[in-house]
């Protein structure tokens, strides 16, 4: 019985151990080679996660060999091994599946949309008083909270090694193993602007790039312009020879090169009206004589006047199409001063007049 009381006292001993009470060590010797124990107690290393976390763990060893007088069988009473593991004095966080520190509402995200960070799981033998987040896993905190509860956006793109560090009322520490995030570029938008919303056939239009980017810059510029040509730089003029609607696209490229959908905007380019003139060879200007005119007329888009009609100022008219070398003939019968009026008619229409006054010899 005595053996077996000292057994207990040193279970005793280990349970107080466990429970933080300072570690003993303690030997009993009765006669020689009568009962005796041992108590051995260790302090663990530190925590996992971080320097400052720190644990500790008890072992106890005791072997009892008891001799109550002198039996006829001269056995021991009994041995007992027994380990015991203290419980870690710094705070330690239990998840459902890992052990970590704090949860993230997605691993996975886009910069500028909030991450939720959850270390509501922590739990300590002190009261946690201050949670501090690092959230790019450089060794700085970034922000520190009475909450376990907390929201945070990345601004660039990247993969992430985020850490909490808790800390309770006693000023025991602990990190937590990193948790990995990836966080993807968003692509910028493109914002085409033209100076003008129309121009006449030949006019020029000035386009700019209005475009963002939501966590950086833009750095390419693609312009399609609607008649086929395309331009590379954030500012582009060009002008239209033909009138019709044209659609420009802008397509921009940030410096994580994401790319942004097209963006188009609408161009209306009216028609140009021609422009008439012509000229006269005064040294022929003589009655009898055939007096030559030298259509000079243009058109925005070369070829497009399709009519012409010469109003002679003596009651003789003249219409029909251009004619080869623009070079046309009158004879006038009598002298005197003539207004001669010249109406030229593009493709679309357009109609354009010029006007000269002369005088005929006679």
């Amino acid at each position: 019985m005595k053996g077996r009381a000292l057994v207990i006292l040193m279970v005793a001993t280990a349970l107080g151990i466990a429970l933080g009470h300072a570690p003993q060590v303690l030997a009993v010797q009765k006669g020689g080679g009568g009962p005796s124990w041992a108590c051995t107690c260790r302090t663990g290393p530190s925590g996992p996660g971080g320097a400052g976390a720190s644990g500790g763990s008890a072992s106890l060893s005791t072997e009892a060999a008891v001799e109550e007088g002198e039996t006829s069988q001269g056995e021991a009473i009994g041995s007992v091994s027994l380990e015991l593991a203290a419980q870690a004095e710094s705070p330690l966080l239990q998840s459902d599946s890992q052990q970590s520190l704090f949860r993230v509402s997605s691993a996975v995200v886009e910069t500028g949309v909030a991450v939720t960070f959850d270390a509501s799981a922590s739990w300590s033998e002190d009261e946690i008083v201050l949670y501090g987040w690092d959230f790019d896993g450089d060794g700085v905190l970034d922000e520190a909270t009475g909450s376990p509860v907390v929201e945070h956006a990345y601004d660039d793109d990247g993969v992430y090694g985020a850490l909490v560090r808790i800390s309770d009322a006693s000023g025991a520490v602990a990190w937590s193993d990193p948790v990995q995030l990836s966080v993807f570029n968003r692509p910028p938008t493109a914002g085409p602007y033209a100076s003008v919303p129309a121009v006449e056939e030949g006019g020029t239009v000035v386009f700019s790039s209005a475009s963002t980017d939501p966590d950086g810059r833009v750095v390419a510029w693609i312009w399609d312009l609607g008649d086929g040509t395309t331009c590379q730089a954030e500012s582009c003029s060009h002008g239209y020879v033909s009138e019709g609607t044209y659609d420009v696209a802008l397509i921009v490229t940030d410096d994580d090169g994401g790319v942004s959908t097209p963006s188009a905007i609408t161009l209306s380019v009216r028609n140009a009206a021609p422009v008439a003139a012509f000229q006269v060879d005064a040294a022929t200007a003589e009655v009898g004589v055939p007096l030559r005119f030298l259509d000079t007329s243009t058109d925005t888009n070369p070829g497009e006047i399709v009519h012409v009609a010469w109003d002679f100022g003596d009651g003789t008219y003249r219409a029909g199409g251009p004619q080869a070398g623009g070079v046309y003939t009158h004879t006038y019968a009598s002298p005197g001063g003539y207004t001669i009026t010249l109406y030229v008619i593009d493709a679309d229409g357009s109609m354009a007049v010029a006007r000269q006054e002369i005088k005929v010899g006679g």
